[in-house]
């Protein structure tokens, strides 16, 4: 038996010990379940996946199945929003480029989100194949999946494994995980095909200790970037410069960023990208808020504003009855700023104007 069965003694009244064979490793039983209902007839192998498509315990021998071409219905059973793996595994378990663009071809936009349970190395490098193979935009939310870096790099493989990448990316949410600066760098470099319908990136709260991305020309793949969410990291004091300037690239037409911890330079300099409409700021310097109240009289293009977790006195205000009336916003939101009432006062004379 190669060592794949073990004996499990069981005691017989009638006859004493008697043994028993068990299988060592689940694979082999669910290997041996997949190929015993791979040799049924199409419809009873039909009924089979469709009692076990919902059960997690299963999903290894729907994966068999494919792998034996033996899933009729792999093609038609991709929902339009998805919050499993298997069936990415799946897909590439069955190893046919073909049926892998078929599957994915309609509808045009698919989302993952509220993915469960969390993610693998190899679930990321099937997602990666089936994005490079397929005809769709994708929305990819992993919010709070616990993903690092090694999980990015296992993506943008499964991406660059095909060789002529049709799929395209519209949409990174990648909030509050525990990503790497190498990870990201991948994600920065795929392909321009995939990158080039990117809208939204969120890499807020991933412990990130260095701002990415190294070179000012690294948005450059990414001409349809509207929103990048990049507050509650760990970036050093005045060490957001390089990534600020890189937004600022003609190529890119941001609308709506967020950072943290901005000196007042670096909120001078955000304030001038002019395609700029919503700037969200958290816990910044006194300074640094009175460089935002500055910089608003310059922007021609910004609508709303948004300071939060940041201590704002008279000081810092003083001069925003006069800029704010003569811009374009229409939004100013103050929250866990310690506003005392002569603070508020000032701010309720300038949103009156």
């Amino acid at each position: 038996t190669l060592d794949l069965l073990y004996p499990i003694p069981l005691i017989d009244p009638a006859s004493g010990v008697s043994p028993n064979y068990s299988f060592l490793h689940a694979s082999v039983q669910e290997y041996l379940a997949a190929y015993y209902i791979s040799r049924k007839a199409p419809d009873d192998i039909n009924q089979h996946i469709k009692q076990m498509q919902n059960f997690l315990q299963f999903s290894l021998v729907i994966n068999f199945l494919s792998g034996f071409g033996k899933n009729p219905e792999l093609v038609n059973s991709i929902p339009l929003e998805i919050t499993s793996f298997e069936i990415f595994s799946q897909l590439c378990e069955a190893q046919d480029e073909i049926v892998i663009k078929e599957a994915l071809t309609e509808p045009l936009e698919r989302t993952i989100h509220r993915t469960w349970p969390v993610p693998t190395l190899h679930d990321l490098w099937c997602l990666g194949r089936c994005i490079g193979l397929s005809q769709c935009k994708w929305e990819l939310s992993f919010t709070f999946r616990h993903l690092k870096g090694e999980h990015l790099v296992m993506l943008c493989d499964g991406i660059e494994s095909v060789k002529d990448c049709q799929g395209q990316i519209k949409e990174f949410n990648l909030s509050l995980n525990k990503l790497d600066v190498q990870g990201l760098k991948r994600i920065f470099n795929l392909p321009q095909r995939c990158l080039s319908t990117v809208e939204f990136i969120n890499l807020r709260g991933n412990h990130l200790d260095v701002a990415i991305p190294d070179r000012e020309d690294r948005f450059c793949n990414l001409p349809s970037l509207q929103t990048f969410l990049f507050h509650d990291n760990e970036i050093p004091f005045r060490a957001h410069k390089s990534l600020i300037q890189a937004l600022k690239n003609e190529a890119v037409k941001i609308r709506h960023v967020s950072f943290s911890n901005l000196s007042e330079e670096e909120c001078a300099l955000l304030l001038s990208i002019p395609s700029l409409e919503t700037v969200e700021l958290w816990q910044i310097c006194s300074t640094s808020v009175t460089a935002v109240v500055t910089a608003i009289e310059g922007n021609i293009g910004l609508k709303s504003l948004e300071i939060n977790q940041s201590k704002i006195d008279c000081r810092n205000v003083e001069e925003l009855p006069w800029f704010l009336p003569t811009s374009r916003i229409t939004s100013v939101v103050f929250s866990n700023c310690a506003i005392d009432s002569n603070t508020a006062e000032i701010i309720a004379k300038a949103v009156k104007w």
